[in-house]
């Protein structure tokens, strides 16, 4: 499945309906569909865990913001993940 865009979260965001996906501001989106006239688009959140699954729902497009070259914000990411791998702290921490 391909995305259309990645996205930063400028506002933390907490579902009022069963398809809609929670996110902090701060987290990395990943847009499959902004087709939507009614200003909901369907993300898919980057998890913090490499094992698990990446959930999927309808996010408010006005509570985030287009990355402008998401390759080195992913780099960063990755980076910082095995870091803490090497000296033993858990992803999360």
């Amino acid at each position: 499945m391909g995305f259309e865009g990645v996205y930063t979260a400028v506002y933390d965001y907490t579902p009022q309906g069963e398809n809609e996906l929670a996110f902090a501001e701060g987290d990395l989106l990943y847009i499959l569909d902004k087709s939507s006239d009614d200003g909901w688009w369907k993300a898919k959140k980057k998890t913090a865990e490499f094992e698990s699954e990446e959930p999927v729902g309808l996010i408010p497009h006005n509570y985030v913001e287009e990355v402008s070259s998401p390759f080195p914000l992913l780099f960063s990411v990755c980076r910082l993940r095995w870091i803490r791998l090497l000296v033993g702290k858990s992803p999360d921490s």
